[in-house]
């Protein structure tokens, strides 16, 4: 019972905080179209490769991203001014974002149509989507902005490599394409075991490829491999230069499918939405994706296959 008491409480403060923090957007910003969404990558990457045509169709002037974070490195890829953010604090986002995905919420939608909630959560429950494979979460991004569904991506920018990225290839810890770069860790699909990455980095290693893994902010690297700690401002230059990519599916992977690097993602087969999520067809406008879903009953059979879609992409 206390629970629930608690339970119900905590969604009025978000419903009442949310709510306010709406009509504040609102009424300092009356000239603006302002956009709300999560804040993982993969939800901005979503959001944002569809937003200039969405603002095009809908001869926008003034269009403002609401953002808890403003100086992601996302918004650089898409060409996002300063002047388009709309920084607001983390726990009013959130609340925004919960507002959205309430009943009170979508009723606010319809009468103050200012804010548009990029975020299916915000439509329907996304576990209607669950093992439906004619549906993917770019379909459900163009139907929220009303386009059609053949609209393309936005292209992406490309930013320079870092100094020390260009000194581990002047000193051959990166050969150019002909580098692995491994990224095991997701917010979302996460029961992917760390083990398994790890065994496909030491059959990697012992074949004599160079293996570079994400140690991003003090995150664990992969044995016998090379741990790089690197901003995400390089990492699509990062990923094209290497060569290869094999990642635990996030939003990490949705933001390097603007790169022209071969990409492998891992995802779990339990995971409920891996038809929705699923990489390829997210991106169609990158022909070197291929996903991999692990499973433990079929582990071995996976690496090796995934071991051996690296051999074949030429590195």
């Amino acid at each position: 019972m206390g629970i629930s008491v608690l339970k119900y409480a905590r969604k009025g403060y978000a419903a009442m905080g949310g709510l306010l923090t709406a009509n504040s957007l609102i009424k300092h910003n009356p000239k603006s179209k302002m956009i709300s969404t999560y804040s993982g990558v993969g939800d901005r990457v979503f959001t944002l490769s569809y937003l200039r045509e969405y603002q095009k169709r809908n001869h926008i002037n003034d269009i403002k991203i609401i953002s808890a974070d403003p100086y992601n490195a996302v918004y650089q890829y898409f060409d996002i001014k300063k002047e388009e953010i709309l920084p607001v604090k983390r726990e009013k986002m959130l609340m925004l974002n919960d507002f959205y995905t309430m009943d009170i919420g979508c009723h606010f939608r319809h009468i103050q149509p200012e804010i548009l909630s990029v975020s299916v959560d915000a439509y329907v429950r996304s576990e209607l989507f669950s093992s439906v494979e004619f549906v993917d979460y770019s379909h459900i991004v163009k139907a929220i902005y009303k386009l059609p569904q053949e609209t393309k991506p936005a292209a992406c920018k490309k930013f320079p490599l870092s100094k020390r990225t260009k000194q581990l290839i002047a000193s051959g810890v990166i050969v150019p394409e002909k580098t692995v770069v491994m990224n095991p860790y997701a917010n979302s699909c996460r029961n992917i075991p760390f083990s398994f990455f790890q065994k496909i980095a030491n059959h990697l290693a012992a074949r004599g490829y160079q293996v570079i893994s994400s140690a991003i902010k003090g995150q664990k690297a992969l044995e016998n491999t090379y741990g790089l700690d690197f901003d995400l401002i390089e990492a699509i230059s990062l990923c094209e230069i290497c060569g290869t990519v094999i990642g635990a599916r996030s939003g990490f992977m949705d933001l390097i499918s603007f790169s022209e690097a071969n990409i492998i993602s891992i995802d779990n087969l339990l995971y409920p939405h891996k038809d929705l999520f699923l990489l390829e067809k997210c991106w169609k406008n990158h022909s070197r994706i291929k996903t991999y879903h692990w499973c433990k009953e079929d582990e071995t059979r996976i690496a090796e296959q995934v071991i051996d879609r690296v051999i074949r992409c030429g590195n």
